[in-house]
């Protein structure tokens, strides 16, 4: 029987030493774009690092990332939806994301080895069934039928660093199944 739907999100931390090309293009393509869109905010060069840049100009802080982030969308396109770095425990199944938030860690505008950046992603909803140790016993079909002869598919996820479970509703609170998926106090959550 089901105990709950998640939603896991998983960090990459991405600097100059992570490995891999996606990771390298992310690096360098991030980099060149936040030395060009920082000169907006920068204009008399008086921030030479990220932290100082914005701490002292908040508008940086907050368009900054969001406008980096454009540089490195054909990279992510090119993930077709899978989270690099986080598999199943059989390394056969890539877990899938739904969502990504971008942010820039440090960086230094002189020095492209203090650059380092974050993409943090996010699961749709995940069947819960089992905590195994430090293993997740998860089905991706979120709209499971609420009786316990029903079979599906499931992975084993470890968990680690940069894991999380950042969304948990227990199963059968507040919960119905009409036929066409599951729902929570009457909202519905979107059938897979």
């Amino acid at each position: 029987m089901p105990k709950a739907q998640i939603k896991l999100v998983y960090r990459q931390v991405i600097d100059k030493n992570t490995p891999g090309d996606f990771a390298r293009n992310v690096f360098n393509d991030s980099y060149s774009e936040l030395l060009m869109q920082m000169q907006t905010y920068n204009a008399a060069n008086l921030y030479t690092n990220w932290h100082d840049l914005k701490t002292n100009v908040p508008k940086a802080k907050q368009n900054l990332p969001y406008k980096v982030a454009f540089a490195i969308g054909l990279y992510l396109r090119d993930l077709n939806n899978l989270i690099p770095g986080l598999h199943d425990t059989l390394q056969a199944v890539n877990i899938p994301f739904a969502n990504y938030t971008f942010d820039i860690v440090a960086s230094d505008f002189k020095s492209k080895a203090a650059h380092c950046v974050s993409l943090t992603y996010e699961t749709e909803l995940l069947t819960l069934f089992e905590v195994v140790g430090d293993q997740l016993l998860l089905s991706k079909d979120a709209s499971l039928p609420d009786h316990a002869s029903t079979s599906c598919n499931t992975l084993m996820v470890k968990m680690q660093p940069n894991l999380s479970i950042s969304q948990y509703k227990v199963w059968g609170a507040g919960m119905f199944n009409d036929g066409r998926g599951m729902y929570w106090d009457a909202t519905p959550v979107a059938a897979q």
